[in-house]
């Protein structure tokens, strides 16, 4: 459970960076 949202709240930050990085 906790762990679940560790690597979902991890893999949306990488996407995020991945956003800003594409802009």
């Amino acid at each position: 459970p906790v762990m679940t949202k560790f690597t979902i709240a991890l893999r949306e930050i990488g996407t995020y960076k991945e956003v800003l990085r594409s802009q």
